[in-house]
């Protein structure tokens, strides 16, 4: 099997894509998940808790008036997930857009059942031992030991730095101590959503790299991508060369007018001669053609009034050794001559 070394095409990763192979890092999105909720949780922590402290508030204050009962119950339940759905629905939008955006971001739009489909040649002891001992599981494998030491590493000297505002908890107000501890937890994890977000940059390089070194193909590949698409080079030469040659014989139909006179066979073949002693060295072969084009060229003739002899075996080997637009040969002089003779063309 030959090497693959060259780079994939654009139309292979086209391919590829349809069939859901793409690089994607899925480290890149749960990096921008975790910022973004973060970043809600800076900007919404404050109110979001107090919203549900009033919820919380107006329930206890429901209860201690209704008589319970199934009817209650129900109607409380249904109060209580309406006011919480209303408040949290936003930010979970919010997720499923920041996982979308990022997705799209990698690979563009993907849609694909491919990846659903079952793949058989993944069951097997060889496949499971490959997959084992790929280099994606050493690397998946040092990158989780590096964000788990780092993660560690982080928290504690976090939690050193922080220690004296946790040790300042036991005097705040029951009510206020969770947005308290959240906020210390948004300091400590600001740190650490750095690392991981360099983390998800290498994570996202290795995929793209493992990704072009998968998609790689060999010479012989370019090759027969190019015959598929294109069509094979031999065969659109040769295309090339019939369009010409149809040009130069449409083109020399138009040359009949100006011919001598037209040999045929009578019916199969037609070639028009032209001679002019002062600038041709021989009589020069300006249409020729076979069934039906002969029969074109033939009506030419004599819509022009140009001479039709008949000569079967002079008009076929005119035919079979002269190309268009050339000189008779030196054999076939003195058939020519005797012909010019008889038109009385000689001199000419």
């Amino acid at each position: 099997m030959s090497e693959k070394t060259e780079t994939a095409t654009a139309y292979k990763l086209k391919k590829a894509k349809e069939k859901g192979q793409v690089s994607k890092s899925s480290e890149l999105i749960n990096t921008a998940q975790l910022m973004v909720i973060l970043l809600l949780i800076w900007l919404y922590g404050t109110k979001a808790w107090q919203q549900m402290l009033a919820v919380s508030q107006e329930q206890l204050h429901l209860t201690g008036h209704l008589h319970f009962s199934l009817k209650t119950v129900t109607y409380i339940f249904k109060l209580l997930s309406t006011k919480l759905l209303y408040l949290w629905l936003p930010f979970a939008l919010i997720l499923v857009a920041t996982t979308i955006l990022c997705s799209l971001v990698q690979t563009g739009f993907v849609w694909s059942a491919a990846p659903l489909s079952p793949r058989f040649e993944r069951i097997g002891l060889a496949a499971g031992f490959k997959r084992l001992f790929s280099t994606k599981i050493v690397f998946d494998l040092l990158k989780n030991l590096l964000k788990i030491a780092l993660t560690g590493l982080i928290s504690f000297y976090s939690l050193r730095q922080m220690q004296a505002s946790f040790l300042k908890l036991s005097s705040i107000l029951p009510v206020q101590l969770p947005l308290a501890i959240l906020q210390l937890m948004l300091r400590m994890l600001c740190p650490l959503v750095l690392v991981l977000l360099a983390i998800s940059l290498i994570d996202k390089l290795y995929t793209r790299r493992k990704f072009a070194k998968e998609q790689r193909m060999s010479k012989q590949e370019v090759k027969e991508e190019f015959r598929q698409r294109e069509g094979d080079p031999k065969i659109k030469s040769r295309i090339r060369q019939l369009q010409s040659e149809l040009r130069k014989r449409s083109a020399s139909f138009e040359q009949v007018k100006t011919a001598d006179m037209v040999i045929t066979n009578p019916t199969h073949y037609a070639i028009a001669l032209k001679y002019d002693r002062l600038t041709m060295p021989a009589p020069k072969l300006i249409c020729k053609g076979r069934n039906e084009q002969a029969r074109i060229i033939k009506k030419l003739a004599l819509k022009h009034q140009v001479p039709l002899i008949e000569n079967k075996a002079f008009a076929r080997r005119l035919y079979a050794s002269v190309d268009l637009n050339q000189w008779i040969r030196r054999e076939h002089f003195p058939a020519a001559a005797a012909i010019y003779k008889q038109l009385g063309l000689g001199k000419r």
